[in-house]
Formats: structure tokens, sequence, C-alpha cells
């Protein structure tokens, strides 16, 4: 069977799927395979074209009939069969039955069988399945497993009837079943059944566990590879001979059963066969000719190779004694093995029986020489190589004592050779190009055989390429002579076009030798591509934009000639701009910035020459806008309607699966589920006055980019065809979403924006367009909000085929049904892809955000008074954490009253938009506190940060909005944990002062005081809190754990056990309950994270507070223990712990003393040293479950119990596992320590 598409991947050591098709079966008997002549269904033929035409559908038809193909052949109707071929009873059945066969095979030793059973590989002539047989040996009790390969005939009749399947497949199994022996060098044989037409099996041996592979070469192979070949070869025609001369009957009756695929004159395939093969046989004559070569040797060779097929095939198949033997039919490298011996030399085993034949070996040996070698090895090792095959051979025949070698003599073979060997020119007549990447099987769509030959041998080509190059010669004008013109590269295998690269030269009229480089771009000849992607409209868009739009000068590359002609001759000519020193961007996608900001310069040009053509010659403008043809938005366009909905909402799904926001998800579900209307249309829809002619494809792919001399780059534009009349939305939210990473996206978008806006501006005014404010910045951004979700619905749908995961061929998805196809995108890429699309996704619902943050800058604006001018904000950065979301805003205005031009640097905080989270950590009350604190807690002049604006509106509209105190010096401290001593002094002056306030407040304003305790909402430790208690009171016992598996005191474990195993109750609650006269306002998360840090003129560090979302009425050990165990080093806790509570105590005391508070013995450093020890194991279970994330064993983007109540107990149960014994080292010390401070049982 020949298996040349695919044997690579057949023969590969792959690893079987995680969630394979499985089974066990009860003990086998032993089963003996039937010898016996097989009985052959009748085939009902039909002529190949009518074939080829069913072929419409897959955009698969093999340009090599009868056995050579190279590529993998999925049929539309049998691909979806395959997507669901997990639940497809009748492949259940089947694999039942073929399973329990094999098995029985093993012998009866065998026990507790069960198999896995990959997805199937799909080739040309059969569907491959690669099957592990996991067993229990019942004589040596040991546990074995025999991997193998099924081998089925493919379900698509038309491939079967055009390759003669079942004729491959009796062949093959008659080479198992009646020919290869046991201990031969063939892979085993378990099982063959030969059940025409769709369930025939062979089961084999998959010999990758014995160390063969398939060769790493299609063809030039290295000599080394090929005498393995040949000396494999020998051994196998001397099988044959072997046979013929000792078992005569037996070999004359194999040879009577074999079925001939492609040389039976009365099979209508063979007649389709020899057309092609006459077509292409007279290539290199008519090479050598044009050349120059001798003309009687070339008229000679013309006559002979014109009927090739009867005269060089068919004679040379022809059995002829004594030389013939049985032979390969398909001796290539992708039907042999090979691995390397101890010696290091290479051993070959053959495969792939399928087409053997009774012949003499020229038929193997010409094949394999004429497509699998090179030149020089052919003129230079050709002897050596056929005596390396006649060594073999006669070595094999004197071993089974067969003395008469002399009939099988090198010379009588070499004779044999010289006799035939044309037979393996003509397959690599046909084949060599497919071999070498030439061949595109895609373009012979619904050819009938005698347009495909035409298109072979290029005739229509080389007829249409003249008239094409003449035109281009008479429109370059008399300045032109003695031009001639060469094809140097012909990219036909575009999707869709076709395109050649040609180089012409010339003399001017100045005498002298010029060179012009032209790219000539043709419609594909793939009928069914054409309709889908409406080529014709495609073309016709390009040629229009080349005739009537641009002009001589600008930064487009020069069309030389354009002529509409479809379907298939619209040509149009341009210049390689490759001379320029324009490339192709090396990014499909996630380009560096660079290259985004030279696209968007060029593309603000382009749109700007849209708006100065509109502006200035208007009714020329909007007859080209009339003669654009729409190709894709359009309402009738159903297939692509049902296409882009069904793919739209992938990352609502994402989201939906991963705890967003409901109310988000609903709401973006029912708006995309009928994208293609309410997005798409909508936003394509011209308004003015926005609209000017847009590229319609404007990615990295349609950019090129050189290099200037500032070492900048600069782009140009390519390929319009599908220009269009919309606002710039389409092309700038296109590029974007597909070709910008997230992170730029995030980071650059205002940045990117303005960039553009810069060069359209500029373009207006070189041309003299004054009125420009109604393409201002903010109106161009305002549009990108309105809908930047169309570049979002082709990201859904594109970006995974850009990254690279589409791992099926482009015309293999062509061909499925609409929905069909959608739904299998929809899930290229997997997880990775669906991130990166809701990311974006949320990207854009942070720009509609921007209506919101518009208000909330009104507000401010408002609130800085009349002397306030010429607003304008932008979105320098966002961060997300589980808490909120975070945006960093820079307000730029003008100060009336000063004349100059302010800046105001604001955070901006809002809930996070995942309704998890939100529940999770009651984000509804944690904005109310910190709200709370901002309103009726700070005042003017103390050290926080200033609030500009604040709004309760829970769940998701919750906003506060604070300067960045980034501009007075204050930054994050570079340390999570573990901070050198002068942060931490800092920061505990800075809380000493926090919670003096309290207590100052309590003093002084005892009723406005409790007003604000009375408002605050409790966030973690209350008896409703029955998730965070039970995480607690898992993990809270780590420490004691560790201290108990190391042998420490017994005594201390069982009492500290006990007190942690309920350690929200115990510790928790007892150490936030408030404890009069200590208790007072408290921070309620007091760590480095929420803590800022300048450096004073003096060298010392000054903190800042941030975060107020626990606000608080406890103790200071609340605030002080979670310090001292998240962010100070048990190093520094043990030996300076005294030192940092005298330090706090001190700046709280001066605090008070400043306010004229003068009863402070009730703060006394001893009192709060005691509370301290009351209350200390409150920091130390935060660190027990908080400190392993600090440390950065813990990624919250990886843990898939986010969101799954169901799991939060398995959470917890890893989370006190990470970090190892390092975390639990930690944790143990810092108990101690807390033990030495006396606080355990206080």
């Amino acid at each position: 069977m020949d298996l040349n598409a695919n044997a690579i991947s057949v023969f590969d050591n792959s690893t079987l799927p995680s969630t394979p098709l499985g089974r066990t079966l009860p003990d086998q008997k032993n089963v003996n395979f039937p010898r016996r002549r097989t009985q052959f269904v009748p085939l009902v033929r039909r002529p190949l074209k009518s074939v080829l035409l069913e072929l419409r559908s897959t955009q698969e038809a093999s340009l090599a009939l009868n056995g050579h193909t190279q590529r993998k052949i999925i049929p539309n109707e049998l691909y979806i069969a395959r997507i669901k071929m997990s639940h497809d009873k009748e492949f259940q059945k089947w694999i039942e039955k073929v399973m329990s066969k094999i098995i029985e095979s093993f012998g009866s030793n065998i026990d507790q069988a069960r198999y896995e059973i990959t997805e199937p590989t799909e080739v040309i002539m059969s569907t491959m399945y690669y099957a592990c047989v996991k067993f229990k040996n019942r004589l040596t009790g040991q546990n074995e497993e025999h991997s193998i390969i099924l081998k089925r005939p493919i379900q698509a009749e038309v491939w079967r009837q055009m390759n003669n399947s079942d004729f491959q497949f009796h062949n093959e199994i008659l080479f198992y079943r009646m020919y290869a022996q046991p201990d031969e060098n063939f892979p085993r044989c378990f099982y063959v059944d030969e059940k025409p037409p769709a369930d025939s099996v062979i089961a084999l041996e998959n010999v990758n566990k014995r160390g063969y592979c398939p060769c790493p070469h299609k063809y030039n192979v290295p000599l080394e590879y090929t005498l393995a070949a040949m000396r494999e070869i020998g051994r196998f025609h001397g099988k044959g001979y072997v046979m013929k001369e000792l078992q005569k009957e037996n070999f004359f009756d194999i040879v009577g059963q074999l079925q001939d695929c492609r040389f039976d004159k009365t099979m209508s395939s063979t007649n389709e066969f020899k057309l092609l093969i006459n077509s292409q046989a007279t290539r290199a004559v008519e090479y050598l000719r044009s050349h120059d070569h001798d003309t009687i040797f070339c008229d000679k060779m013309e006559a002979l190779l014109s009927n090739a097929f009867d005269e060089v095939m068919i004679k040379t198949v022809e059995p002829l004694e004594p030389l013939s033997t049985l032979c390969h039919g398909d001796f290539t490298p992708n039907n042999i093995l090979f691995k390397t011996e101890d010696d290091g030399q290479q051993r070959a085993m053959l495969i792939d029986f399928a087409l053997l034949g009774y012949s003499t070996p020229v038929v193997d040996l010409s094949t394999y020489l004429c497509l699998c070698c090179s030149t020089e090895v052919k003129e230079n090792k050709f002897s050596e190589i056929m005596r390396a095959y006649h060594d073999a051979l006669k070595e094999y025949l004197l071993e089974a004592g067969v003395w008469d070698v002399e009939k099988y003599s090198y010379e009588a073979l070499t004779d044999d050779y010289r006799r035939g060997g044309l037979f393996g020119f003509i397959i690599a007549s046909f084949f060599l190009p497919h071999l070498m990447g030439y061949g595109r099987d895609r373009q012979y769509d619904d050819w009938g055989t005698m347009d495909a030959l035409k298109l072979l041998k290029q005739d229509d080509f080389q007829e249409w390429i003249k008239e094409v190059m003449s035109s281009i010669i008479e429109n370059l004008g008399s300045n032109v002579d003695e031009a001639r013109y060469e094809l140097c590269e012909s990219t036909d295998y575009y999707f869709m076009s076709m395109q050649y690269h040609i180089n012409m030269k010339f003399k001017n009229k100045n005498g002298e030798s010029e060179e012009l480089s032209i790219i000539l771009k043709r419609p594909t000849q793939l009928e069914s591509v054409r309709l889908m992607c409406r080529i014709d409209y495609q073309f016709h868009n390009e040629i229009l934009f080349y005739q009537m739009y641009t002009q001589p000068g600008e930064n487009f590359a020069k069309c030389f000639y354009a002529n509409e002609r479809p379907p298939i001759d619209s040509v149009i000519a341009l210049e390689n701009v490759n001379k320029q020193g324009y490339y192709s961007c090396p990014y499909k996608c996630d380009a560096p910035l660079e290259y985004t900001l030279a696209a968007f310069r060029e593309m603000g040009r382009f749109h700007g020459k849209g708006y100065v053509m509109k502006e200035l010659q208007r009714e020329k403008f909007f007859d080209i806008v009339k003669q654009c043809q729409e190709i894709r938005w359009h309402p009738t366009y159903d297939d692509d309607k049902n296409y882009i909905d069904t793919i739209a909402t992938r990352a609502v799904e994402y989201l939906r699966n991963h705890g967003h926001d409901v109310t988000f998800c609903d709401k973006t579900e029912a708006l995309l589920s009928k994208a293609f209307d309410n997005v798409m249309m909508k936003a394509v829809e011209p308004r003015e006055p926005l609209s000017t002619l847009c590229h319609g494809d404007f990615t990295l792919s349609n950019t090129l980019f050189k290099t200037e001399n500032n070492g900048q780059y600069r782009a140009m534009l390519i390929d319009f065809a599908l220009l269009r009349y919309s606002t710039p939305v389409v092309d700038l939210s296109t590029y974007l979403c597909l070709c910008c990473s997230n992170e730029i996206r995030k980071d650059k978008f205002f940045e990117i924006m303005r960039v553009y806006h810069d060069a359209l501006k500029e373009y207006l005014l070189e041309a003299g367009i004054s009125d420009i404010d109604k393409y201002s910045y903010d109106a161009l951004v305002d549009d990108y909000k309105r809908g930047g979700l169309f570049g979002f619905i082709i990201a859904s749908f594109f970006l995974a085929v850009l990254k690279g995961y589409c791992d099926r061929d482009p015309q293999q998805v062509v061909c499925m049904e609409f929905v069909e196809r959608a739904k299998l995108t929809k899930q290229f890429g997997g997880d990775e892809i669906s991130k990166i699309l809701a990311d974006m996704l949320l990207h854009l619902k942070d720009l509609d955000f921007e209506k919101s943050n518009k208000e909330v800058i009104s507000k401010i604006i408002e609130d800085l008074g009349q002397n306030v001018d010429e607003v304008r904000y932008e979105l320098s950065e966002q961060a997300d954490n589980i808490m909120s979301t975070v945006h960093y805003i820079c307000v730029k205005f003008k100060n009336r009253t000063k004349g100059q031009s302010e800046e105001l640097s604001l955070v901006i905080k809002r809930p996070s938009r995942i309704e998890y989270f939100r529940r999770l950590t009651r984000s509804d009350f944690q904005f109310h506190n910190e709200i709370l604190f901002y309103q009726m807690y700070a005042q003017p002049g103390e050290n926080f940060a200033k609030c500009f604006y604040t709004d309760e509106r829970p769940p998701i509209d919750s906003v506060i909005a604070l300067e960045n105190v980034n501009g007075r010096g204050y930054y994050s401290c570079p340390y999570k944990y573990d901070a050198p001593l002068e942060y931490t002094l800092a920061a505990f002056r800075e809380m000493g002062r926090f919670h003096g306030k309290g207590y100052v407040m309590k003093e002084l304003q005892r009723e406005k005081f409790f007003d604000i305790v009375k408002q605050c909402q409790e966030t973690r430790f209350n008896s409703t809190c029955d998730e965070y208690k039970n995480y607690v009171d898992i993990i809270a016992t780590r420490a004691v754990e560790y201290l108990r598996n190391h042998g420490h005191d017994v005594t201390f474990c069982d009492k500290t056990e006990a007190l942690l195993s309920k350690a929200f109750d115990n510790v928790m609650i007892k150490a936030v309950e408030p404890r009069e006269p200590l208790s007072t306002l408290c921070h309620g998360d007091f760590t480095l994270s929420n803590t800022l840090f300048k450096t004073e003129n003096d060298g010392q560090y000054r903190a800042m507070l941030i975060d107020f979302a626990y606000f608080r009425y406890s103790t200071p050990v609340v605030d002080l223990s979670t310090y001292f165990c998240l962010c100070c080093s048990n190093d520094m806790r043990k030996d300076k712990f005294f030192e940092i509570m005298r330090v706090y105590h001190d700046a709280l005391k001066e605090y008070l003393l400043e306010a004229s508070i003068s009863d402070v013995e009730k703060y006394s450093y001893d009192a709060l040293l005691d509370d301290y020890k009351r209350g200390g194991l409150f920091g130390f279970i935060i660190a027990s479950h908080f400190l392993p994330v600090l440390m950065g064993y813990y990624d919250i983007n990886n843990d898939d119990t986010i969101g799954n109540n169901d799991e939060f107990f398995e959470g917890a149960l890893r989370n006190k596992q990470l970090g190892g014994d390092e975390m639990s080292k930690i944790l143990a010390d810092m108990l101690l320590h807390l033990r030495d401070l006396d606080t355990i049982m206080k």
C-alpha cells in the first residue's frame, strides 16, 4: 500500500493521548490466520473526470494518480466524521472487533489486556491509527505492551476508486499472509482482514521500538542511506529469486493473485494515468531542445517519450526471464525505514507493499535512483551503488543454497537497468517536482483531465505571461529596446492569488542596460476559493486603487500594468520594492513597538490622503468609493455571518468559565452572538465626517518596512483588495488586535494613537486642509472606542492562524461547511489563545471605561475651578489585581490664571471585573471602607494621597480617584518581603503616627470617631466567612506539623496544634476584637505592598500608607504582627524586634503629645508590647497562607481552583505545601519566636 504521503507520521514514535479510547478485553485464545485466496468484490468504475468534479468539496485532488502524493488529504465529509470519531458507534464496533482479533494473535498466555487508540492520521490511501496494547504475560508474570499501527482504507469512496485502494490493500495483505516470513526484516504483522471496500485492515508492529525511523531526506538522499537501501532491496529481490527457484508453485501462486494498480489497460484510471505520463514525459527533451541540444537526439527521444506509457512503462514492467522477481513497486525513502547499527552503518527496512509486482529489478532501482539520488551521486556513484545492490543479492542467494547465480550476474542486472532505466525517469518527470516542494496539488480543483495536463505543461501560462509582458513593455514606452525577461520565482501557493517574480532586462534610449524587477499577481486558479473569497471583487478593488487612486511619487509600489479579466486572467504588475529596501516584517504578530509606530505613521498618511481627496476632489473621490466592491460585510453574506457569529463568543465563554463578572458576560455574549450585525456591519458603515478610504486589511502581512538612515523604520502599504469607505477604526482595530501583543496594546495604546494622529494631521496641513478639528485626536479615539470590537472579531478567528495554531491545510478548512469550520477554528490554540482574546476584550472594556473616566475627570476639573481650559488626558498604564483594576491617568490642562500648561497625575481605582474575586474578597465592602476613609477620616495636609473624587456604586462602578504620589517622590518598596531595616523603621514610624491619629480623634472627636467606626464594614473576620475560616484552619497548623516531624517538644506541639486547628476562632476573631483603651482605627493590611517610600534630604526614608480597604477598629497588634510576620526576615524579627517596637511607640507618643494628648500612659510601650504578645499569632496566621505567595511560590494565573468553590479545600491543601520544607521552616522559626515572646498561650 502506498504511504508516500505520510510514511514519516505513520511510523513516528508518538506519545499516546491522555484521553484515549480504551477498553479491557477478557482472556483471548490464539487464532490462526486463514491461508486462502481472496474473492474480490467487483467495483463500479467511473471516469476520472467525474471523480475529480466530485472532489470540489475537498480541494485536494492529487496531481499524481495511483499512489504518488506528498500531501495529507482529508475530504470534507470525512473530516467532520473524524472530529466526532470518539463518539462514532461504527468506529467503536469496528475497533473492538479488530483489537479482539489482534489480542487473540498474541496467544493464550495473555491476561488483563487493554488498549489505547489515538485519533486517526489521514493519508490519501488510508487511515492510520496508533494502538498500544498493554497486558500481563502469564508465563513471566510481567506487564508487557505492543505498539501497533492499524491501516484501514480511507472512507471516502472517491479516493479509493481513484487510487485502486481495494487492489492496493489486497496486495499488501497478500504480502503479509503469503510472502513475508517470521524473523525476516519486515514489521511483524499481527492481523490482516480483507473486507473491501472500507473495512480491510492491516495491523503491523510499530518498528520505531526497534530503532527504525523514516529517512530525514525525501530526495537527494546521502550516499550511506542509499547504500543501505540498495543492500536491502538486493536481499528483497534475492528472496523472490530464492522462492522462485525453491518454491516455484507457491511463488507463482502469489504472483497470480497480485493485482495491477497502475498498468492494467482495462481500467479507466489507467487511461487517465497514461495521459498524465505522456504529457509530462517530454519535459526534459523540450528543455534540451530549447537549449540547442542535438536535434537528432531530441527528435528521437521526443518521438519515444510522447508515448512513454506504452513504449517505456508498459514494456518495462513486463516480466523478462530469468531476471523477473517480486518487486516492491514504490521503492523510495518514504517507504524505507532506517536504523543505525552499532558499527555506525545504516540498516534499512522496507514497508508499504501495496504496489508489489512481478517485474525485473529495474522497476525498483530506477525509481529510487531517479527520484532520490542527486545527479552527482548518479553520475559518480552509480557503479558503487549497483555493486552494493548486487553483492547483497548474491550473498542472499548463496546463503539460501541457490548456487546458479550467473543468470543474476552484475552485468545482467546492469544491462537490465540500461534497458528499462527510463522507467524511473518517467516517474521522476511528474513526481520529482512534488518531492522537492514545487508541486501544489491544491491548484487542481475541478479540472477535467486534459485541462489539468494543459496546466501542468504550462502552455496556457506561457501564452498568458507572454501577453502580459508585451503589454508591460509597451507601457514602458519608447525608452525600452531589446527587452527580455525571465521568471525568477513562482509563488503560486498564495491563498488568494498566484504571484510571479519577473526580472526584465532592456536597453534604454541611451543604449545603457537596465533591469526592472516586477511582481505579477493573478487570481488563484481554484474556483471554490475564488467564489468563497470573492476574488473577482478583490482584483477589481486593487486594480481600481492603482488605476484611479494612486499618484506618481506617492509611497506605493509602482504599477506597470493592470487588466481586469475575471475569473482567472486578471493581472496586476507591480514594482518589486525590495529594490527600494522595503521588505516584509519578520513578525506576523506581536511586533515590536517600532514596527507598529512606523505602520501607524503610514496609515495616518494613508487616511489623510483620503480626507484630502474628499475635501479637494470630492466628485472623483466618491466616484472611486462608488466603484469599490463589498468583499465581506454585506447583509446577504449568510455564510460569513454564521461563521462570525459562531466564533465571536470564544473570549466571553473563557471569561465565564474563569469566574468573570456574570453581568458583563451576559451582556457581551448577547452582543457578540450576533456580532456580524451588531459589530461588523455597524463598524463598517460610513460615519461623517471621519469616513475615508481605508485599506481594509491593515496587518503586518500587508505592510513592508525599510530602515531609514536615522535608524527608524518607514512603512509601505501593499495589497488593497479590501479597499473600502469607512472610518479609521476598521484599519486601526484590525492591526492593534491582530499584530500587537496585549501588553503593547494596554501600555502603548495612546502613544500609538498619538503617532497615528500626528502623521494624519501633518499630511492634512501639508495638503492645505486647515479645518482639521473634525479629525481631532479625541474624535478618532472616540471612533475607536465605538468600533474597536471590529478588530477583536477579526482576531477571534484569525489570530490563532497567525500564531501558527491552525494545523489544517487552508484548502481543507475552506471546503468545510461554515459552521463546522467555525467550530474548528474556535478551538485553535486552546486556552492560550482564548486567554489572549479574553484580555483583548477586557482592554476594549477598559477603553469603554474611559467614558466613566471622563465623568470622573470632569468632576475633578470642576473642583479645580474656572481657571482650567483645554483639558485632555491619557491612560498611561493599567494594573489588574484580585481586589481592583487601577488606571494611571495623566490629565493635561491650561491654567488660565497662570497662562501655562499643567499636569495632574491620577490613580483611578475600580472594583475587579471578575465576579468571583469580588465575592471572595467582599469587594463592595472594601471599596466602601476606603471611600469612607477618604471622605470622613483623612484630612487635608495629612500624609496621605490626595483624594480628588469618590463614588460608591457597587458592584462594579464604584470609583476612587487619588493623587499619584510618585510626583512627590513616593514609590513602592523594591522588596515584597524581607525588607532592609531602614524601610521597616520608616514604615513603623508612619504606623505609629497613623494609630496616634486614631487615638487623638477618639479622644477629641469621640462622636465623629465612633460614627466612622460604626460605618466600617467587616471584610474578613466574622462568623459568616465560612470559606475563609476553613481555609485558615487547614493551613494554620503547617508550622506545627513541621516541628512535630522534626522531633520538637511534643507537649508544645500538641497544645499549639489544638489552638491552631481552630485558628480562625481561637486567634483571628479574638485578635480583631476591640480592647480598650488600646483599640484605634487600624490599617488592616499593613504590608510593604501598601506602603510607599521616599528618600528625605537627610537620606532617611519617609513612608506613606495607601489602600485602606481593610480599615478597621482593633488594637495595634493587627497591623504590627501582619507586617512583622509578612515583611521581616526571621533574623531581623529576632534581633531587632524591640528596637522596631520602640521606634513605633516613639512616633506614636510624639504624635499624641503634638496633638496635646497628655494622658499617654494608657498607650505606653509596655501596654503595646503586651498587646502584641496577646495577639501576635494574628500575623503568623496571615503569613502561613500568604507568605508563600509573596515569596513567589504561587501563581494565581495557573490556579485552576479559582472560581471553583468545590475545590476550595483542595486549594488550601495545595497552599499548605507551597515552598516545601524551606517555607515550613521559616514559619516554624516564626512560631518559635512568638513562643519566646510568650505569645502562644496568652
